[in-house]
Protein backbone atom coordinates (compact mmCIF):
# COMPACT_ATOMS: atom_id res chain seq x y z
CA UNK A 1 0.00 0.00 0.00
CA UNK A 2 1.69 3.56 -0.92
CA UNK A 3 -0.27 6.38 0.37
CA UNK A 4 -2.04 7.63 3.86
CA UNK A 5 -4.91 5.83 5.08
CA UNK A 6 -8.41 6.60 4.61
CA UNK A 7 -9.46 7.13 8.23
CA UNK A 8 -12.50 8.69 9.15
CA UNK A 9 -11.70 9.47 12.21
CA UNK A 10 -8.46 11.31 11.61
CA UNK A 11 -6.25 9.02 13.97
CA UNK A 12 -3.85 6.78 12.87
CA UNK A 13 -2.69 3.46 13.03
CA UNK A 14 -0.94 1.97 16.24
CA UNK A 15 -0.10 -1.47 14.80
CA UNK A 16 -1.13 -3.31 11.69
CA UNK A 17 -0.68 -7.22 11.21
CA UNK A 18 -2.02 -9.06 8.64
CA UNK A 19 -4.54 -11.70 9.03
CA UNK A 20 -4.09 -15.56 7.44
CA UNK A 21 -6.81 -14.57 4.53
CA UNK A 22 -5.21 -11.93 3.38
CA UNK A 23 -6.78 -8.71 5.49
CA UNK A 24 -4.44 -6.49 7.11
CA UNK A 25 -6.34 -5.14 10.37
CA UNK A 26 -4.78 -2.88 13.04
CA UNK A 27 -5.61 -0.61 15.80
CA UNK A 28 -6.85 3.11 15.64
CA UNK A 29 -7.21 6.15 17.02
CA UNK A 30 -4.84 5.81 19.49
CA UNK A 31 -5.54 2.09 20.18
CA UNK A 32 -9.20 2.74 21.19
CA UNK A 33 -10.53 1.14 17.22
CA UNK A 34 -10.11 -2.36 15.63
CA UNK A 35 -10.09 -2.15 12.10
CA UNK A 36 -9.46 -3.12 8.43
CA UNK A 37 -7.40 -1.53 5.81
CA UNK A 38 -8.60 -2.16 2.23
CA UNK A 39 -4.98 -2.71 0.48
CA UNK A 40 -6.32 -0.63 -2.69
CA UNK A 41 -7.43 2.22 -1.35
CA UNK A 42 -6.22 2.74 1.94
CA UNK A 43 -9.65 3.01 3.26
CA UNK A 44 -10.26 1.96 6.78
CA UNK A 45 -13.13 0.23 8.17
CA UNK A 46 -14.07 -0.05 11.94
CA UNK A 47 -14.83 -2.76 13.36
CA UNK A 48 -15.46 -1.48 16.81
CA UNK A 49 -16.35 1.23 18.70
CA UNK A 50 -13.42 3.14 20.89
CA UNK A 51 -12.71 0.38 23.68
CA UNK A 52 -12.16 1.15 27.34
CA UNK A 53 -8.03 -0.29 27.20
CA UNK A 54 -6.28 1.07 24.21
CA UNK A 55 -4.10 -1.73 22.33
CA UNK A 56 -0.62 -1.36 22.43
CA UNK A 57 0.01 -3.88 19.33
CA UNK A 58 -1.83 -6.84 17.31
CA UNK A 59 -0.65 -10.04 16.31
CA UNK A 60 -2.09 -12.65 14.15
CA UNK A 61 -1.17 -16.21 15.63
CA UNK A 62 0.56 -17.78 12.64
CA UNK A 63 -0.54 -21.43 13.70
CA UNK A 64 -2.37 -22.87 16.57
CA UNK A 65 -1.05 -21.32 19.94
CA UNK A 66 -0.66 -22.21 23.36
CA UNK A 67 -1.49 -19.99 25.96
CA UNK A 68 -1.38 -21.25 29.69
CA UNK A 69 -4.21 -23.90 29.65
CA UNK A 70 -6.05 -22.44 26.27
CA UNK A 71 -5.36 -23.35 22.41
CA UNK A 72 -6.09 -20.47 19.82
CA UNK A 73 -6.24 -21.40 16.29
CA UNK A 74 -4.57 -20.59 13.59
CA UNK A 75 -5.33 -16.79 12.63
CA UNK A 76 -6.51 -16.01 16.01
CA UNK A 77 -5.62 -12.40 16.68
CA UNK A 78 -4.33 -11.23 19.43
CA UNK A 79 -3.79 -7.61 21.42
CA UNK A 80 -1.88 -6.28 24.28
CA UNK A 81 -3.22 -3.63 26.72
CA UNK A 82 -1.02 -0.21 26.35
CA UNK A 83 -0.65 -0.52 29.89
CA UNK A 84 2.06 -3.79 29.00
CA UNK A 85 4.70 -2.12 31.38
CA UNK A 86 2.13 -1.75 34.27
CA UNK A 87 0.72 -4.72 35.97
CA UNK A 88 -2.55 -4.63 34.91
CA UNK A 89 -1.12 -5.29 31.57
CA UNK A 90 -3.50 -7.91 29.73
CA UNK A 91 -2.83 -10.03 26.69
CA UNK A 92 -6.49 -9.71 24.90
CA UNK A 93 -8.32 -12.07 21.92
CA UNK A 94 -9.96 -9.80 19.35
CA UNK A 95 -13.05 -12.29 17.44
CA UNK A 96 -13.00 -11.49 14.03
CA UNK A 97 -16.54 -13.37 13.70
CA UNK A 98 -18.08 -11.22 16.64
CA UNK A 99 -15.93 -8.36 16.48
CA UNK A 100 -15.71 -8.30 20.24
CA UNK A 101 -12.80 -8.60 22.69
CA UNK A 102 -12.07 -10.87 25.67
CA UNK A 103 -8.80 -10.73 27.80
CA UNK A 104 -7.41 -14.30 27.49
CA UNK A 105 -7.27 -14.78 31.46
CA UNK A 106 -11.62 -14.66 31.36
CA UNK A 107 -11.80 -10.92 32.79
CA UNK A 108 -13.65 -8.22 31.21
CA UNK A 109 -11.55 -6.05 28.80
Amino acid sequence: MIGPFNNASGGTAVDLAFMIDGTLIGSFSGGTVYGTVSLSTGQVTALTGAQSVPAGGVAVAPMTTFIGINVYPTGAVFSVSSASQGANARLRQFDTSTNTERNIDGTAP
